[in-house]
């Protein structure tokens, strides 16, 4: 595996610092192929990369380990964090509940309160693992989005974002 290590926290500078094998967590195989993210030789918590991660993942990983930083670059570009918990990553999407109203001619369109944002992994997750009919006042049940069981159904609006 690799170490990817900001080194300066002032501008978040960060460098790839090689290879790293360690047998107690890794076993005796031959070196795993990915990063992850350290801060003054603490791990930060966080899922590992499988090809070296660009600047602005490496960002989300320091904002979601509380590094103000990282917090103001995120917020300074318009990124924001996945709302699936434990998740690092940058989302690609505002999740949205939406419902057809046909007797009275409306529509419900307002955005999740528990997870606002998705990553682009949790949301193929969240609809390949959703349960349910999606028709107008229909319920369908999802592992990360619409946590108070609403009518109707998630939709993805993709954010502009430019990593």
């Amino acid at each position: 595996m690799r170490i990817v290590r900001i080194e300066n926290v002032g501008s978040l500078e960060l460098h790839v610092i090689g290879d790293y094998e360690d047998e107690r967590y890794f076993g005796t195989d031959a070196p795993y192929d990915f990063y992850l993210v350290t801060l003054d030789n603490k791990l930060l918590k966080g899922e590992p990369f499988f090809e070296e991660p660009t600047r602005a993942e490496v960002i989300a990983i320091a904002a979601a380990n509380d590094l103000e930083e990282a917090q103001a670059e995120m917020k300074a570009n318009g990124w924001q964090l996945c709302g699936v918990r434990k998740c690092t990553r940058i989302a690609h999407f505002e999740v949205i509940l939406y419902d057809v109203y046909t007797d009275i001619g409306d529509v419900f369109f307002k955005q999740d309160e528990i997870c606002p944002y998705i990553c682009r992994d949790h949301m193929t997750e969240n609809e390949e693992k959703a349960s349910g009919v999606r028709e107008p006042r229909g319920h369908i049940h999802y592992p990360f989005t619409n946590e108070y069981s609403a009518q109707g159904f998630t939709i993805y609006r993709p954010l502009d974002i430019a990593l």
